[in-house]
């Protein structure tokens, strides 16, 4: 700068002072004050092309593009050869148009095709024009330029998550971590990992989070990534990533929520609680870990159903809208005057939500009818396809905020939308606060209220929440359908009933597949009972959380304590075929329900395999869906009211193996006849509720 004090000093006005003058404003930060020394510069010199330059990138550094643009067309004048001014030229945000920025950014790359900046360049300016495919292809022809050049890597990485290929996104990180590890961003780390992880791709998610953990080692949020993707397989190592993040922040409200998670994966209902308390008032803007407490709620016996009820509403007041919003009008019916319902869920894929949604979607009345399925899950599989094939209308919305979701279904003109989550992983219940429609319904895939004054209704049966206190521990109103609230699409490919495995092996099985959070130590002392009253009896259990050892050793002690050694308890992890899963049940002689939360699918399953199940009845729907199922099956006295009648039905069961035989027998029969898999009257009732609740709603 001296310098160039002294060059001003003796010729003030000279452009070649001014222009350097003003490039090196520009390079200190202090672009006002160099554009008017460049302006100057280009009045005395207007073919100065360093100056125009320079003016250019001042002018965007204002946000002045118009001006940045004016300038670089400028010094094209003067270096129309010059393949980083064509370049820039392209690249400048809000571009002139789109078809200019490209030809722009195709000429840079037609003078110097070696220049793996400009194809780089030309990359940025087709994905902001949406042609991700060929921004791709750019990127990737930057990388022949120079096969190391890490910014392209990134490009790829952000590109491959956009088109929703994480795998591919995956392979570009870890090789963009390779070249150059201070590229990475925890955010980068945290989204892709995160995506992986709800693809179902744990690996690949622990390596992206061991990369960005080697990278930034003092970023908790990497270390909740970690604890987070190895919740399931290694609940030991993720506890103490998780507990080492919280000792570089205490009030990490992501790491609480994953503690507390993690903890009612392994059985621990109540720490998990604890846990989850303290996420919520580490971070109680956050409605997904509000909701994550809600779920944990339901595993705990400890909390009083009025209790429960007080905290769905506080998520209600705190995460809804403070006031209803006006309902949409609603919609002028088209010419064949079909209702348009819409159902939004995040599991569309081989999820046990799955088994009761989808005869619902092959038997709606098209004439009726049409149906549009809202999919805001990360992951896709056959299941999905199959889905897809199902709707009408199928939207992707994953990646849409709630307003633009909201938005984009009101514009649909849904008559009756259908949320499947409720307070599980991924729901989007800010989007019904919103009321997008003019009927907003809960059904399927959570057992309690949303707490939402917006969701208009809630589907269940007599059975499962009957007349009095239930309803009024509900924001919605509570639709009761008749008989089951459930319709069950049993599994195409299952195996033939087994004959009853204690004939053969001359002892009987009890058995439970439900998931291990449904497990508590009131119940393994029941089962522990159950078995000491059945000589040489044993236990089957199976579940994906019984793949880590101080899961298994925490289920045997508490089993050990009330005299049952670990020689008679069978534990399983998760089988990847749906046929082998479906054929362990010829292994089971009596399913034992786990309360107070019951099991549905397994319930399904289990009695599709002609293996009865034996449920306590309990005071709210989640300990009550037993009772619902086995009713709608005409097995009524499988229905225990305490735990003692609990244990005398299991035992009662044991002590009659031919009793046991010709249930097991005809248990498929009776329930393939059963209104629990009539999937045609299921539906058309289904169907009258929702026009009734359309009639009911304001015109």
């Amino acid at each position: 700068m001296a310098i160039w004090a002294e060059l001003r000093r003796r010729a003030p006005r000279a452009a070649e002072t001014l222009a350097l003058g003003g490039v090196l404003l520009k390079e200190s930060g202090a672009a006002d004050a160099a554009v008017p020394m460049l302006r100057q510069a280009l009045r005395l010199d207007p073919g100065h092309g360093t100056a125009a330059r320079a003016l250019m990138d001042a002018l965007e550094g204002l946000g002045d593009m118009a001006g940045a643009q004016q300038a670089g067309r400028e010094a094209l004048a003067f270096s129309p050869a010059d393949p980083e001014l064509w370049g820039a030229l392209g690249g400048l945000p809000a571009a002139a148009d789109q078809s200019r920025a490209l030809a722009y950014c195709r000429r840079a790359v037609l003078i110097d095709p070696d220049s793996a900046p400009a194809r780089l360049r030309l990359s940025f300016v087709l994905d902001s024009g949406g042609q991700a495919d060929a921004a791709a292809a750019a990127a990737r022809g930057a990388l022949v330029c120079d096969p190391a050049l890490p910014a392209a890597f990134f490009q790829l990485v952000q590109l491959a998550l956009r088109r929703g290929e994480p795998e591919q996104a995956a392979r570009h990180f870890l090789r963009l971590a390779r070249l150059a590890p201070g590229a990475l961003s925890s955010r980068l780390c945290v989204v892709l990992g995160e995506t992986l992880r709800r693809a179902g791709k744990p690996e690949l998610a622990t390596a992206v989070a061991l990369t960005g953990i080697a990278a930034l080692p003092e970023e908790p949020r990497l270390l909740v990534l970690l604890g987070t993707v190895r919740a399931i397989g290694d609940h030991d190592g993720a506890r103490a990533a998780l507990e080492a993040a919280l000792i570089r922040d205490p009030a990490n409200a992501l790491a609480l929520n994953a503690i507390g998670l993690g903890r009612s994966l392994t059985c621990e209902a109540e720490r998990a609680v604890t846990a989850l308390r303290r996420a919520v008032r580490a971070d109680p803007s956050d409605p997904q870990v509000h909701s994550n407490l809600l779920l944990t709620l339901q595993y705990s016996a400890a909390i009083a159903p009025d209790e429960k009820a007080a905290l769905h509403m506080e998520w209600g007041r705190r995460h809804g809208a403070p006031e209803i919003p006006e309902r949409p009008a609603r919609r002028a019916r088209d010419r064949g005057g079909r209702l348009r319902v819409g159902y939004l869920s995040p599991d569309f894929y081989a999820h046990p939500v799955v088994a009761f949604l989808e005869p619902v979607l092959a038997h709606h009345d098209r004439g009726r009818f049409q149906v549009f399925c809202y999919s805001t899950g990360a992951r896709d599989d056959a299941v999905t396809e199959r889905l897809r094939g199902r709707a009408d209308v199928w939207r992707e919305i994953r990646d849409l905020p709630d307003a633009e979701v909201a938005q984009r279904i009101a514009e649909d003109g849904i008559d009756v939308l259908v949320d499947l989550a409720g307070h599980t992983g991924g729901n989007r219940l800010p989007v019904f606060a919103r009321r997008p429609a003019p009927v907003q319904v809960n059904w399927l895939g959570y057992p309690d209220t949303t707490g939402l004054r917006a969701m208009d209704y809630r589907l269940t049966d007599a059975v499962a929440d009957p007349p009095g206190l239930a309803d009024a521990r509900h924001a919605e109103t509570l639709w009761r359908m008749p008989g089951c609230f459930l319709c069950f699409g049993p599994p195409a490919d299952a195996p033939a009933v087994a004959p009853l495995p204690s004939l053969e092996r001359g002892f009987v099985t009890f058995g439970s597949f439900n998931n291990l959070a449904k497990l508590n130590e009131n119940v393994a002392a029941t089962w522990a009972e159950i078995l000491h009253a059945v000589p040489e009896s044993r236990l089957l259990l199976k579940a994906a959380a019984l793949a880590n050892a101080g899961t298994r050793a925490r289920v045997l002690g508490w089993l050990a304590v009330r005299g049952i050694a670990a020689d008679r308890v069978d534990l399983l992890t998760t089988i990847a075929s749906a046929r082998e899963h479906l054929g362990l049940y010829g292994a089971v002689d009596v399913a034992l329900d786990p309360f107070p939360y019951n099991g549905t699918t397994t319930t399904c399953e289990a009695a599709w395999m002609g293996v009865p199940t034996v449920t306590l009845l309990g005071g709210t729907h989640v300990a009550r869906v037993g009772a619902s199922l086995n009713a709608a099956l005409g097995l009524e006295r499988l229905v225990a009211p305490d735990a003692a009648a609990y244990r005398g039905l299991a035992v009662s069961l044991a002590c009659d193996l031919p009793a046991l035989q010709a249930l097991r027998a005809g248990l498929r029969p009776r329930m393939a006849a059963s209104r629990l898999c009539d999937a045609a009257a299921f539906t058309r009732s289904l169907e009258e509720a929702y026009a009734a609740m359309l009639a009911r709603a304001r015109p």
